[in-house]
């Protein structure tokens, strides 16, 4: 079969286009020490939108790693799309997703907005990997406090 008999909207699987692929992003965090950290989608939203946050992160900025991934039988099979960037915690532990970057180059309109210094070693996407694929998905929890968050 070539690709000019797969059906229109095919996904690489080759299966029908009424057979939506499910998707879903999973997101890690990486310190200074190379230490991957995987935060359940729920705690995420927290951080970002509810203003938890944890006292393990209080004072630091780390890296995000955003992976889309393809799901099979709801389980993750295989990476669609990554996004790499910073996020910061304050002194308090509460997220702040805007990096503190001290030169934050400007970009043009339609520019890339995945920061590559972000990017991770071979060896912590190694462990992202391991983590994802592995079966250790979903992390635990209890490294996230949502009621560090900001008041005030």
């Amino acid at each position: 079969m070539n690709s000019g008999d797969l059906p229109w909207g095919a996904g690489e699987s080759g299966s029908p286009a009424h057979e939506h692929a499910k998707h879903a992003s999973y997101v890690f965090l990486i310190d200074d020490t190379g230490a991957v950290h995987p935060v359940p989608h729920g705690l995420y939203v927290a951080l970002a939108r509810d203003g938890a946050g944890s006292a393990a992160f209080a004072g630091t900025r780390l890296r995000l790693a955003d992976w889309y991934v393809r799901l099979s039988d709801g389980s993750p099979a295989r990476v669609v799309n990554e996004w790499y960037g910073w996020v910061s915690f304050d002194e308090r532990g509460r997220f702040d997703p805007s990096p503190d970057l001290p030169q934050r180059p400007v970009r043009p309109p339609g520019a890339q907005t995945m920061d590559t210094s972000a990017l991770p070693t071979a060896e912590e996407r190694k462990t992202m990997e391991a983590v994802l694929f592995g079966g250790e998905w979903p992390p635990h929890e209890d490294m996230f406090d949502p009621g560090s968050g900001a008041q005030g």
